[in-house]
Protein backbone atom coordinates (compact mmCIF):
# COMPACT_ATOMS: atom_id res chain seq x y z
CA UNK A 1 0.00 0.00 0.00
CA UNK A 2 1.41 3.07 -0.78
CA UNK A 3 0.75 6.06 1.13
CA UNK A 4 0.26 9.68 0.03
CA UNK A 5 2.00 12.86 1.13
CA UNK A 6 -0.75 13.69 4.07
CA UNK A 7 -1.04 10.42 5.20
CA UNK A 8 2.71 9.72 5.50
CA UNK A 9 3.06 12.94 7.29
CA UNK A 10 0.84 12.27 9.92
CA UNK A 11 2.02 8.57 10.22
CA UNK A 12 5.52 10.14 10.53
CA UNK A 13 4.23 12.46 13.41
CA UNK A 14 2.70 9.48 15.19
CA UNK A 15 6.01 7.56 15.34
CA UNK A 16 7.68 11.44 16.40
CA UNK A 17 5.73 11.58 19.32
CA UNK A 18 5.58 8.26 20.47
CA UNK A 19 9.23 8.09 20.49
CA UNK A 20 9.22 11.41 22.46
CA UNK A 21 6.74 9.84 25.08
CA UNK A 22 8.88 6.56 25.45
CA UNK A 23 11.82 8.91 25.60
CA UNK A 24 10.08 10.42 28.63
CA UNK A 25 8.91 7.08 30.18
CA UNK A 26 12.65 5.46 30.15
CA UNK A 27 14.60 8.69 31.48
CA UNK A 28 11.85 9.30 34.56
CA UNK A 29 9.76 12.26 34.69
CA UNK A 30 10.64 13.51 37.36
CA UNK A 31 14.11 13.56 36.73
CA UNK A 32 12.59 15.08 33.94
CA UNK A 33 10.53 18.49 35.16
CA UNK A 34 13.11 18.56 37.88
CA UNK A 35 15.54 19.58 35.45
CA UNK A 36 12.71 21.68 34.05
CA UNK A 37 12.74 24.01 37.21
CA UNK A 38 16.17 24.57 37.39
CA UNK A 39 15.68 27.27 34.00
CA UNK A 40 15.00 30.66 33.99
CA UNK A 41 13.34 33.27 31.79
CA UNK A 42 16.03 35.47 31.03
CA UNK A 43 17.95 32.53 29.87
CA UNK A 44 15.66 30.98 27.81
CA UNK A 45 15.46 34.32 26.37
CA UNK A 46 18.81 35.10 25.68
CA UNK A 47 19.01 31.77 24.11
CA UNK A 48 16.46 32.21 22.03
CA UNK A 49 18.38 35.89 21.00
CA UNK A 50 21.02 33.40 19.91
CA UNK A 51 19.30 30.89 18.14
CA UNK A 52 17.81 33.96 15.79
CA UNK A 53 21.58 34.93 14.92
CA UNK A 54 22.10 31.89 12.86
CA UNK A 55 19.62 33.14 10.34
CA UNK A 56 21.67 36.50 8.85
CA UNK A 57 24.13 34.52 8.27
CA UNK A 58 22.69 31.80 6.39
CA UNK A 59 20.33 34.24 4.68
CA UNK A 60 23.20 36.02 2.97
CA UNK A 61 24.69 32.59 2.29
CA UNK A 62 21.76 31.69 0.40
CA UNK A 63 22.01 35.00 -1.43
CA UNK A 64 25.74 34.18 -2.49
CA UNK A 65 24.79 30.67 -3.53
CA UNK A 66 21.63 31.76 -5.70
CA UNK A 67 22.64 35.47 -6.87
CA UNK A 68 24.67 34.16 -9.92
CA UNK A 69 21.55 31.75 -11.56
CA UNK A 70 18.73 34.17 -10.26
CA UNK A 71 20.03 38.00 -10.32
CA UNK A 72 17.34 39.36 -7.94
CA UNK A 73 18.22 42.07 -5.43
CA UNK A 74 19.24 40.52 -2.13
CA UNK A 75 15.88 40.77 -0.33
CA UNK A 76 13.85 38.83 -2.57
CA UNK A 77 16.60 36.05 -1.64
CA UNK A 78 16.48 36.51 1.81
CA UNK A 79 12.83 36.88 1.52
CA UNK A 80 12.19 33.34 -0.11
CA UNK A 81 14.89 31.85 2.32
CA UNK A 82 13.10 32.83 5.53
CA UNK A 83 9.89 31.40 4.25
CA UNK A 84 11.36 28.53 3.14
CA UNK A 85 12.80 27.84 6.47
CA UNK A 86 8.94 28.63 7.85
CA UNK A 87 7.70 25.78 5.87
CA UNK A 88 10.28 23.29 6.52
CA UNK A 89 9.17 23.00 10.48
CA UNK A 90 6.41 20.92 8.93
CA UNK A 91 8.43 18.54 7.04
CA UNK A 92 11.05 15.12 7.48
CA UNK A 93 14.36 16.45 6.62
CA UNK A 94 13.16 19.79 6.34
CA UNK A 95 12.15 19.05 2.79
CA UNK A 96 9.67 21.96 2.59
CA UNK A 97 12.50 24.21 2.58
CA UNK A 98 13.66 22.90 -0.36
CA UNK A 99 10.48 22.56 -1.75
CA UNK A 100 9.44 25.95 -1.54
CA UNK A 101 13.04 27.11 -2.84
CA UNK A 102 12.76 25.24 -6.26
CA UNK A 103 8.88 26.36 -7.03
CA UNK A 104 10.04 30.12 -5.99
CA UNK A 105 12.87 29.76 -8.17
CA UNK A 106 11.27 28.25 -10.98
CA UNK A 107 8.36 31.01 -11.14
CA UNK A 108 11.44 33.42 -11.37
CA UNK A 109 12.60 31.60 -14.55
CA UNK A 110 15.51 29.58 -13.10
CA UNK A 111 16.25 26.66 -15.00
CA UNK A 112 15.64 22.97 -13.12
CA UNK A 113 19.44 21.90 -13.26
CA UNK A 114 20.86 25.25 -12.14
CA UNK A 115 18.11 24.75 -9.07
CA UNK A 116 18.98 21.16 -8.06
CA UNK A 117 22.56 22.12 -8.15
CA UNK A 118 21.82 25.35 -6.20
CA UNK A 119 20.03 23.09 -3.62
CA UNK A 120 22.76 20.47 -3.10
CA UNK A 121 25.40 23.13 -3.02
CA UNK A 122 23.76 24.54 -0.01
CA UNK A 123 23.72 21.04 1.31
CA UNK A 124 27.02 19.97 1.12
CA UNK A 125 27.96 23.14 2.70
CA UNK A 126 26.17 22.43 5.37
CA UNK A 127 27.25 18.77 6.00
CA UNK A 128 31.12 20.14 5.69
CA UNK A 129 30.10 22.40 7.82
CA UNK A 130 28.83 19.94 10.34
CA UNK A 131 31.36 17.66 9.68
CA UNK A 132 34.73 20.10 10.13
CA UNK A 133 33.09 21.18 13.25
CA UNK A 134 32.65 17.81 15.01
CA UNK A 135 36.04 16.85 13.60
CA UNK A 136 37.69 19.38 15.77
CA UNK A 137 35.53 19.55 18.46
CA UNK A 138 35.25 15.66 19.50
CA UNK A 139 38.86 15.83 19.51
CA UNK A 140 39.19 18.65 21.95
CA UNK A 141 36.66 17.49 24.02
CA UNK A 142 38.51 14.31 24.06
CA UNK A 143 41.14 15.96 25.17
CA UNK A 144 40.33 18.46 27.80
CA UNK A 145 37.20 16.42 29.10
CA UNK A 146 38.95 13.99 31.59
CA UNK A 147 35.69 12.72 33.45
CA UNK A 148 34.69 11.26 30.13
CA UNK A 149 33.60 7.23 30.55
CA UNK A 150 35.63 4.91 27.87
CA UNK A 151 32.17 4.33 25.95
CA UNK A 152 31.97 7.95 25.70
CA UNK A 153 35.79 8.87 24.78
CA UNK A 154 35.63 5.67 22.25
CA UNK A 155 32.03 7.60 20.69
CA UNK A 156 33.93 11.01 20.24
CA UNK A 157 37.05 9.43 18.80
CA UNK A 158 35.13 7.35 16.30
CA UNK A 159 33.02 10.53 15.48
CA UNK A 160 35.88 12.30 14.73
CA UNK A 161 37.23 9.66 12.62
CA UNK A 162 34.07 9.40 10.74
CA UNK A 163 33.64 13.08 10.22
CA UNK A 164 37.57 13.28 9.07
CA UNK A 165 36.62 10.42 6.39
CA UNK A 166 33.18 11.93 5.72
CA UNK A 167 35.05 15.46 4.91
CA UNK A 168 37.65 13.80 2.38
CA UNK A 169 34.96 12.07 0.94
CA UNK A 170 33.12 15.57 -0.04
CA UNK A 171 36.50 16.76 -0.72
CA UNK A 172 37.67 14.18 -3.20
CA UNK A 173 34.07 13.35 -4.38
CA UNK A 174 34.13 15.46 -7.32
CA UNK A 175 37.48 14.29 -8.48
CA UNK A 176 35.92 10.45 -7.57
CA UNK A 177 32.83 11.43 -9.67
CA UNK A 178 34.64 12.78 -12.47
CA UNK A 179 36.86 9.10 -12.87
CA UNK A 180 33.28 7.35 -12.85
CA UNK A 181 31.72 9.78 -15.55
CA UNK A 182 35.57 9.11 -17.78
CA UNK A 183 35.49 5.18 -17.17
CA UNK A 184 31.60 4.26 -17.42
CA UNK A 185 29.54 6.77 -18.28
CA UNK A 186 28.36 5.54 -21.09
CA UNK A 187 27.55 1.97 -19.62
CA UNK A 188 25.74 3.72 -16.31
CA UNK A 189 21.88 4.17 -16.15
CA UNK A 190 20.99 7.43 -16.90
CA UNK A 191 19.40 8.64 -14.06
CA UNK A 192 22.59 7.82 -12.05
CA UNK A 193 24.38 9.82 -14.75
CA UNK A 194 22.24 12.65 -14.08
CA UNK A 195 23.08 12.62 -10.53
CA UNK A 196 26.80 12.09 -10.63
CA UNK A 197 26.49 15.52 -13.34
CA UNK A 198 24.52 16.93 -10.34
CA UNK A 199 27.18 16.15 -7.76
CA UNK A 200 30.02 17.35 -10.28
CA UNK A 201 28.36 20.82 -10.76
CA UNK A 202 27.35 21.32 -6.96
CA UNK A 203 31.31 20.60 -5.81
CA UNK A 204 32.58 23.33 -8.70
CA UNK A 205 33.28 27.02 -7.23
CA UNK A 206 34.31 29.93 -9.05
CA UNK A 207 37.42 30.35 -6.81
CA UNK A 208 38.93 29.00 -3.16
CA UNK A 209 37.65 31.84 -1.99
CA UNK A 210 34.20 31.65 -2.40
CA UNK A 211 34.28 28.14 -0.91
CA UNK A 212 36.02 29.50 2.06
CA UNK A 213 33.59 32.37 2.26
CA UNK A 214 30.29 29.97 1.65
CA UNK A 215 31.89 27.27 4.24
CA UNK A 216 32.69 30.03 6.71
CA UNK A 217 29.18 31.27 6.66
CA UNK A 218 27.44 27.65 7.35
CA UNK A 219 29.73 27.40 10.24
CA UNK A 220 29.15 30.87 12.01
CA UNK A 221 25.44 30.47 11.34
CA UNK A 222 24.36 26.41 10.88
CA UNK A 223 26.86 25.62 13.89
CA UNK A 224 27.97 28.08 16.37
CA UNK A 225 24.81 29.94 17.19
CA UNK A 226 23.03 26.43 17.48
CA UNK A 227 25.76 24.47 19.89
CA UNK A 228 26.13 28.20 21.84
CA UNK A 229 22.36 27.59 22.51
CA UNK A 230 22.41 24.12 23.81
CA UNK A 231 25.83 25.02 25.98
CA UNK A 232 23.44 27.79 27.55
CA UNK A 233 20.87 25.82 28.20
CA UNK A 234 22.67 23.03 29.63
CA UNK A 235 24.63 26.12 31.96
CA UNK A 236 20.82 26.75 33.18
CA UNK A 237 19.45 23.43 33.81
CA UNK A 238 22.95 23.33 35.89
CA UNK A 239 24.75 20.89 33.80
CA UNK A 240 28.43 22.46 33.96
CA UNK A 241 29.23 21.07 30.05
CA UNK A 242 32.04 21.94 27.96
CA UNK A 243 31.24 23.99 25.08
CA UNK A 244 33.54 21.24 22.57
CA UNK A 245 32.25 18.52 24.36
CA UNK A 246 28.29 19.72 24.16
CA UNK A 247 29.14 20.99 20.67
CA UNK A 248 30.07 17.12 19.49
CA UNK A 249 26.99 15.69 20.70
CA UNK A 250 25.00 18.37 18.88
CA UNK A 251 26.29 17.53 15.84
CA UNK A 252 26.02 14.15 15.87
CA UNK A 253 22.44 14.38 17.12
CA UNK A 254 22.06 16.85 13.83
CA UNK A 255 23.38 14.33 12.14
CA UNK A 256 20.63 11.60 12.88
CA UNK A 257 18.23 13.89 12.80
CA UNK A 258 18.80 14.20 8.61
CA UNK A 259 17.50 10.32 8.77
CA UNK A 260 13.92 12.00 7.75
CA UNK A 261 11.87 9.02 10.35
CA UNK A 262 9.91 11.38 12.46
CA UNK A 263 9.17 15.30 11.68
CA UNK A 264 12.40 17.46 12.59
CA UNK A 265 13.24 14.16 13.79
CA UNK A 266 10.73 14.60 17.11
CA UNK A 267 11.28 12.19 19.06
CA UNK A 268 14.34 10.69 17.50
CA UNK A 269 16.39 13.86 18.38
CA UNK A 270 15.87 13.96 21.84
CA UNK A 271 16.00 10.03 23.16
CA UNK A 272 19.86 10.28 20.45
CA UNK A 273 20.53 13.44 22.57
CA UNK A 274 19.99 11.58 26.25
CA UNK A 275 21.39 8.69 25.10
CA UNK A 276 24.56 10.52 23.92
CA UNK A 277 24.79 12.40 26.94
CA UNK A 278 24.86 9.55 29.35
CA UNK A 279 27.33 8.30 27.68
CA UNK A 280 29.64 10.97 28.03
CA UNK A 281 28.90 10.69 31.42
CA UNK A 282 25.82 13.36 32.20
CA UNK A 283 22.76 13.13 33.38
CA UNK A 284 19.79 11.61 30.61
CA UNK A 285 17.06 13.77 31.99
CA UNK A 286 19.17 16.84 31.63
CA UNK A 287 20.34 15.60 28.40
CA UNK A 288 16.28 15.20 26.58
CA UNK A 289 15.21 18.60 28.48
CA UNK A 290 18.60 20.61 26.93
CA UNK A 291 17.48 18.97 23.75
CA UNK A 292 13.68 19.01 23.98
CA UNK A 293 13.96 23.20 24.96
CA UNK A 294 16.22 23.60 22.40
CA UNK A 295 14.19 22.15 19.94
CA UNK A 296 11.48 24.37 21.01
CA UNK A 297 13.51 27.80 20.67
CA UNK A 298 14.53 26.80 17.00
CA UNK A 299 10.63 26.11 15.96
CA UNK A 300 10.03 29.51 17.48
CA UNK A 301 12.86 31.29 15.97
CA UNK A 302 11.57 29.66 12.72
CA UNK A 303 8.03 31.07 13.22
CA UNK A 304 9.28 34.42 13.75
CA UNK A 305 12.15 34.45 10.91
CA UNK A 306 8.62 33.07 8.51
CA UNK A 307 6.84 36.02 10.25
CA UNK A 308 9.80 38.50 8.47
CA UNK A 309 9.82 37.01 5.32
CA UNK A 310 6.14 36.88 4.83
CA UNK A 311 6.54 41.05 5.78
CA UNK A 312 9.06 41.21 3.45
CA UNK A 313 7.02 39.30 0.49
CA UNK A 314 3.96 41.45 1.41
CA UNK A 315 6.29 44.71 1.35
CA UNK A 316 7.57 43.47 -2.03
CA UNK A 317 4.51 42.82 -3.41
CA UNK A 318 3.16 46.62 -2.41
CA UNK A 319 6.13 47.91 -3.81
CA UNK A 320 5.63 46.03 -7.41
CA UNK A 321 1.76 46.87 -7.53
CA UNK A 322 2.11 50.52 -6.44
CA UNK A 323 1.78 52.45 -10.12
CA UNK A 324 4.74 54.58 -10.99
CA UNK A 325 3.45 57.40 -12.92
CA UNK A 326 1.45 60.04 -11.45
CA UNK A 327 -1.96 60.85 -12.61
CA UNK A 328 -3.01 63.10 -15.54
CA UNK A 329 -5.52 65.40 -15.33
CA UNK A 330 -7.45 65.90 -17.84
Amino acid sequence: MKLDGKALFFAKLALGIAAFAAAIYMIDWRDVWSAVGRLSVAGVLLAQVVVLFEFPFLSLRWHLIVREANPQPARRHVETYLIAVFLGMFTPGQVGTDAYRFVALRGEGVRTRSILTILLRERLLGLTGYLLFLSIAALLAWRIETSIPAEGSKLLLASAALAFLGIAGIFGGRYVVYLLRLISLGRLHRYVRDFLKLVDRASRFRSLREAAQLLGLSILGGVIPWVLTFYIVAQLTGVYVGFFLIGAIVIIVELVRLIPLTVQGLGVREAAFAAVFAMVGHDAAAGFVICAVCFVLLNVAALIVGLVGYGLAIGHRGMTLAPTDAPVNT
